[in-house]
């Protein structure tokens, strides 16, 4: 994700790393906007990898 442009601070984020310093324990936003950016940004990277269209259909899971 990083190489698709996507910050270290939001690729933590998808990852699940807890930031413990001070900002961060007052910081209860869940950024989940940024993350799904994110897992849409390595979902095209992936298809592009492995010779899929940009437009390919991702089904979601719940």
């Amino acid at each position: 994700m990083g190489e698709a442009g996507v910050s270290r601070f939001v690729i933590a984020r998808v990852l699940g790393h807890v930031d413990s310093s001070m900002t961060g324990i007052y910081d209860r936003h869940a950024y989940a906007a940024e993350k799904r950016r994110a897992l849409e940004t390595l979902a095209r990277k992936v298809g592009e990898i492995i010779g899929q269209p940009k437009t390919a259909i991702v089904v979601a899971l719940r």
